[in-house]
């Protein structure tokens, strides 16, 4: 069996064990289906579909014990090439974050960054998913949560929930939070089933596609909208209420 034939095999194996999910809704199916049509014709770069859930917590969550040795703190500039080890991240961007009044929570075990996860404080609009999908308009007590990860090796351990957890409480505790609100892709169930358990409820589920000359954002549900978005474009999408 030749290489070419078996990445191929490999690759249809994957799509078909991702269709088979029974807890996906044939629209999801169809956006798996538009991904790899996409990547297969090299147009991935330029054109992408997703479906994701809009997610929101209104209380911090309960804390719970353990990781004695487990140091968490909000970082600084200084913590920039440490955050950006992590998953690879440009320690330039991580810094601009931490400048701009970004926040994030660092877990350290034994002098080494594990995990993070990154806050930004409206009301300045949330912009790094302009590229694919828009700016995000946020209230002045609402935080937008971010770019969470964990090192390969830590993964399993449960430091990065601890983390997450602490996070969260600080912020309603110590940063004056009245909600906190996330996207998650919809077709990562871990992500979002550790989003529940810390209380997160759906707030909505969006529809995004993008191409080079503007993004499309549908907010699905019982009182659907839809923004067309052209490039370069600053309009800040404001979330219907739940």
């Amino acid at each position: 069996m030749s290489l070419l034939f078996r990445l191929i095999r490999n690759k249809l194996d994957t799509l078909e064990t991702q269709l088979r999910r029974d807890d996906l809704a044939p629209l999801d199916r169809g956006i798996i289906v538009a991904q790899r049509t996409l990547a297969g014709l090299g147009l991935a770069r330029s054109f992408d579909v997703r479906r994701h859930k809009i997610l929101e917590l209104q209380a911090p969550p309960v804390v719970a014990r353990g990781f004695r040795d487990l140091l968490i703190r909000t970082a600084s500039v200084s913590d920039a090439e440490a955050i950006g080890a992590v998953k690879g991240t440009d320690p330039a961007l991580i810094a601009a974050r931490l400048r701009q009044g970004d926040l994030a929570y660092v877990g350290i075990l034994e002098d080494r960054v594990l995990c993070h996860v990154f806050f930004h404080r409206g009301p300045a609009p949330f912009v790094e998913d302009e590229p694919t999908m828009g700016r995000w308009a946020l209230g002045a007590d609402t935080f937008w949560s971010f770019d969470a990860a964990t090192t390969p090796d830590s993964r399993s351990s449960g430091i990065f929930v601890k983390v997450f957890q602490t996070a969260l409480a600080a912020l309603f505790a110590e940063q004056g939070a009245q909600r906190i609100l996330c996207r998650v892709d919809i077709a990562h169930r871990p992500s979002i089933a550790l989003h529940h358990h810390l209380g997160f409820r759906t707030r909505g589920r969006i529809l995004t596609a993008a191409s080079p000359a503007a993004n499309l954002v549908s907010w699905l549900g019982p009182a659907p909208r839809t923004w067309v978005l052209r490039r370069g474009c600053r309009t800040a999408i404001a979330l219907p209420p739940s």
